[in-house]
């Protein structure tokens, strides 16, 4: 009986330890699922990052073919390209302020009135001093032709260019203004130009 209370005993010690086994071994599976699903999870946080890292490459790609589309419109819209020029403008304005060049530098001074009227009176009186008054006008524009060597100075078409530039120095060649009408020579090469034919 002792035996046998005592096999129970052990039995039921056997008994609750054998509970205690399977209550490990459930908790150990359990913990390896659990190591197992945090695998998963941290392979799926690597394709979460992958997929970020993806987007954020599609996003910049993106973003630089939407800049290459305004580019080029920008390039077709004479509006966008004024608006442009003027930033750039400011900029350099800007900087050259900041340097203290702006003192030293012409393109700050301020031009009174429109410079293109100023121009235009300028050079109407250049013509007529050269053409004399109104009255003589006839007798002398001759003798101004034919001390320009006959040449035309002004022109409301476009000119032959070709044949104005025959004859000119080396690198010297006419060319017309189309909002003012006026012939005039240029030496692309030296950046000169002339009212008078050279």
């Amino acid at each position: 009986a002792g035996g046998v209370a005592g096999g129970g005993a052990v039995g039921a010690g056997g008994v609750g330890l054998e509970k205690k086994r399977r209550a490990e071994k459930a908790a150990g599976s359990s913990s390896g699922s659990s190591a197992k699903r945090s695998k998963g999870v941290m392979g799926s946080g690597k394709v979460s990052a992958m997929l970020n890292q993806w987007s954020s490459v599609k996003k910049s790609l993106q973003e630089e073919e939407e800049e290459q589309a305004r580019r080029e419109a920008e390039m077709q819209d004479p509006e966008a390209m004024e608006r442009k020029r003027l930033q750039e403008l400011d900029r350099w304005r800007e900087q050259q302020a900041s340097k203290g060049e702006e003192e030293e530098n012409a393109n700050f001074a301020p031009v009174m009135g429109d410079w293109r009227k100023t121009l235009a009176k300028q050079h109407k009186s250049s013509k007529s001093h050269k053409h004399g008054s109104s009255s003589k006008k006839s007798s002398k524009s001759a003798s101004a032709d034919k001390a320009a060597g006959g040449y035309p100075t002004n022109s409301k078409s476009r000119p032959d260019l070709e044949s104005l530039s025959a004859g000119l120095p080396q690198g010297w060649q006419a060319m017309w203004d189309k909002k003012t009408g006026d012939i005039y020579y240029g030496n692309p090469t030296t950046k000169e130009t002339s009212w008078s034919r050279p």
